[in-house]
C-alpha cells in the first residue's frame, strides 16, 4: 500500500510522467500533483505542510462537490491554498451536514467514530475528517460534541444520531437554492456573448431539465438591484461566467472585470446556493485571486460550454 502525499495515510498511488495520480480516503478522495507542485511539496517545512494539508484537504472535497473527480494540484493552486484562511465553525458545520447529503443519510443511519474499528469506522472518521477541515482526527470527536451541545446531536453506545433539530439542519443544508427549476445566469451582457448564452449556456440548461434565466431579459418596473435579488433566491443554481473584455495596455493584457458577476455571485454562495463557474479561455488568467481557487469550467465556444455545462449539472447538482 502506498501512502498519501499530504497526510502520510494509505492511499492507492499512480505515477505516469510528471503526474502523480492518489486515491486517499483521508485527503477525500482522488487528487493528482504535477511534478512541479510535487518537488514544492517535497521541499516544504514540515511544519508548514501540517498548516497546508488540512486546507489542502478542503480544495480537493470542494473540486469533488463541482464535478471534478481527479483534481489536479499545481503550483498555482499550493500558492492559492496556503493564501487562504482556516474554516470558521460555522462553515465547519455546514460542511457536516453537506457530508451527509453527499453520502444520502437516511433517519435510519447513524455516525460511529469509536468502538469496534473497522473499516467502516475508519471511513467515516476520515470522511468527517476531509470535509470538516480537520487538522487531525482527534478533532472529530470534539467537534461531534458541539454538535450535541447545539441540539443537532445524540450519542449512545458508540454511535451518534441525528436528532429532530439535526434533520431540520440537514433539510436546510440540502435545500440550498429554491425548489424551483429556474437557473440564474450571471454574465456579462454584450452582443459578442449573446451566442454563448443561446447556443451554449441555455439549451445545456435546458437538457437537463432546468430553465434559463437572465435579468436583462425580463421586463420590469423595479430597482435593478432588488430583482437581481429576489431572481437569485427564486432560482435553485447559479452559472456565474467571468468572461470580461480583454485589451492591451502598453503591450501587457489587461481585462475590465464584471464586477456584477463577482457580487451576485457572492449572493448566491451566501444564501448557500450551487454556482457553476465559467470563463472564457482568454479570460481565465484575469479571474479574481480570492475566486481561482474554483473549479472554473474554461470554455472555448459555445458548443464547447454547453457539453462541458452538462457534464458539471449533471455531476453537481441534485435534480
Amino acid at each position: 500500500m502506498d501512502t498519501c502525499f499530504i497526510w502520510g495515510t494509505p492511499a492507492v498511488v499512480r505515477i505516469s510522467g510528471d503526474r502523480y495520480d492518489v486515491n486517499s480516503a483521508r485527503a477525500g478522495g482522488c487528487y493528482a500533483f504535477t511534478g512541479t507542485a510535487m518537488a514544492i511539496w517535497n521541499n516544504t517545512g514540515q511544519s508548514q505542510k501540517e498548516s497546508l494539508r488540512s486546507k489542502l484537504t478542503t480544495w480537493i472535497v470542494d473540486q469533488h462537490r463541482a464535478g471534478i473527480e481527479n483534481p489536479l494540484i499545481n503550483s498555482a493552486i499550493l500558492e492559492l491554498v496556503q493564501q487562504r484562511r482556516r474554516l470558521r465553525h460555522s462553515e465547519r458545520v455546514l460542511r457536516f451536514f453537506l457530508m451527509l447529503i453527499d453520502q444520502q443519510f437516511k433517519v435510519s443511519d447513524h455516525i460511529r467514530i469509536a468502538g469496534i474499528v473497522d473499516q467502516n469506522t475508519e471511513a467515516m472518521l476520515n470522511r468527517i475528517s476531509a470535509w470538516i477541515e480537520a487538522e487531525s482526527e482527534k478533532d472529530v470527536s470534539p467537534f461531534l460534541s458541539l454538535l450535541q451541545d447545539a441540539g443537532y446531536l445524540v450519542h449512545h453506545n458508540n454511535k451518534w444520531r441525528l436528532t429532530a433539530a439535526g434533520f431540520e439542519r440537514l433539510e436546510q443544508a440540502e435545500g440550498g437554492g429554491a425548489n424551483t427549476n429556474q437557473v440564474f445566469v450571471a454574465m456579462w451582457f454584450n452582443e459578442a456573448m449573446d451566442p454563448i448564452y443561446t447556443d451554449g449556456i441555455a439549451p445545456a440548461i435546458e437538457e437537463v431539465g432546468f430553465r434559463a434565466f437572465r435579468i436583462d431579459r425580463k421586463e420590469h418596473n423595479n430597482k435593478i438591484d432588488d430583482e437581481i435579488i429576489a431572481e437569485i433566491r427564486r432560482s435553485r443554481f447559479m452559472i456565474a461566467d467571468f468572461t470580461c473584455d480583454v485589451f492591451d495596455i502598453k503591450g501587457k493584457k489587461k481585462a475590465e472585470a464584471r464586477g456584477g458577476v463577482y457580487y451576485e455571485a457572492g449572493f448566491a454562495q451566501g444564501l448557500s446556493m450551487p454556482v457553476i463557474w465559467t470563463v472564457r479561455s482568454d479570460c481565465i488568467d484575469h479571474v479574481h485571486f480570492d475566486t481561482r481557487q474554483f473549479a472554473h469550467i474554461v470554455w472555448h465556444d459555445a458548443g464547447d460550454l454547453k457539453q462541458k455545462l452538462i457534464n458539471r449539472i449533471r455531476a453537481s447538482i441534485t435534480p
